[in-house]
C-alpha cells in the first residue's frame, strides 16, 4: 500500500476545491504527518488539516496505541475488512470518508524480485 504522496500547495488547493485550510501541513506525506483532506460537513464539505492515520479514543498520545500501551499501525486498510476492523470498523460503519488531494503518490510494486536476471 502506499506509504508516501505529495499535497499539491494552497493555490492548487484552491483552484481545484475552491478552498484552503488555514492550519499548516506537509507537502510530502507519509504515516502520522499532518496534511489536508477533505469531509463531510452538513450538507457540504471542507478543507481541513488532520493526520495520517486511525487514532484510537484510548490514545493518550498522536501516535496510534492499543489499549496496553503498543504501537499500532493504522495508516492501511483494505475494504474487504473494514466494517469487522476493530481500528477502522466503526468509523466505516458511520459512513466516516474522506478525499486527500494528492498530486503523486508512489506504489511499490511488491510483484517479481528486482534482482531476477533476464536472459537473452
Amino acid at each position: 500500500m502506499c506509504t508516501y504522496y505529495e499535497v499539491p500547495d494552497c493555490e492548487q488547493l484552491v483552484l481545484h476545491f475552491a478552498d484552503a485550510p488555514e492550519d499548516e501541513w506537509r507537502d510530502k506525506m507519509s504515516p502520522l504527518y499532518r496534511g489536508p483532506f477533505m469531509r463531510a460537513k452538513n450538507q457540504g464539505r471542507e478543507l481541513v488539516v488532520g493526520q495520517w492515520g486511525m487514532i484510537p479514543l484510548h490514545s493518550k498520545t498522536h501516535i496510534p496505541t492499543s489499549s496496553e500501551g503498543k504501537r499500532l499501525s493504522t495508516v492501511n486498510a483494505r475494504r474487504e475488512g473494514m466494517a469487522k476492523s476493530w481500528t477502522y470498523g466503526g468509523p466505516w460503519r458511520r459512513g466516516q470518508r474522506c478525499i486527500i488531494p494528492a498530486q503523486l503518490y508512489v506504489e511499490p510494486y511488491w510483484g517479481v524480485a528486482a534482482d531476477r536476471k533476464l536472459t537473452v
